[in-house]
């Protein structure tokens, strides 16, 4: 990891991450809260994302097609980039997260804390009542439970891959040289139709 000023790069780049974030909750808006907890939810789904991309740039590096690609498939979600990862790399993303990874997902990536978080999400996102006794106090301890995980994957990865999933441009090399020795052995995608490929044989 990369050290600046006292300060690793992740934990810069999460500083930079999470300003938004923190400027809604100093806020005295009264949704405050609700709009906080909207974005660190859709933060949550961009690192996974943007960990895959980086690691198939290392692979393929025509930035256009894996844009288009992901950008094209209507129906990758945070469970699929993570089930991606995991076909695509030697160590598994449970294992670089480690403890955090169960209790966040329950190790089935269907169950844990983000289970109980994505029905919050759901049924504020479509102007439901919550029915959960969803109040200031739930939202912040859900919204740090996501801010937690964002961290600790942000750590996790920038020491195994050398990429946080937070630096603004995921498409770039690695800071680590070696980084193509840890793929899984036979993975070799060189061009989009490939690409897609992988992608739809994996990500069920």
């Amino acid at each position: 990891m990369v050290k600046q000023d006292n300060k690793f790069e992740w934990e810069k780049n999460y500083d930079a991450e999470f300003a938004t974030v923190n400027s809604f909750l100093n806020s005295d808006a009264v949704t405050a809260k609700t709009d906080a907890f909207i974005l660190v939810w859709v933060k949550t789904e961009k690192q996974v994302r943007k960990i895959f991309t980086h690691l198939i740039y290392q692979l393929f590096t025509d930035k256009e097609d894996i844009k288009e690609t992901i950008v094209e498939d209507k129906h990758l979600y945070f469970e699929h980039f993570i089930r991606l990862f995991d076909a695509l790399y030697k160590t598994s993303f449970a294992d670089i997260v480690g403890d955090e990874y169960k209790n966040f997902l329950d190790n089935d990536l269907n169950g844990g804390e983000r289970k109980r978080i994505k029905k919050f999400r759901n049924k504020i996102l479509h102007g439901q009542l919550t029915n959960q006794g969803l109040g200031t106090n739930t939202l912040s301890n859900e919204i740090d439970l996501m801010r937690n995980w964002v961290k600790i994957v942000a750590e996790k990865m920038s020491e195994e891959i050398g990429y946080d999933g937070l630096g603004r441009n995921s498409l770039t090399e690695s800071q680590k040289k070696d980084i193509k020795s840890e793929f899984k052995e036979g993975i070799d995608i060189k061009t989009q139709a490939e690409l897609e490929d992988f992608i739809n044989d994996n990500k069920k």
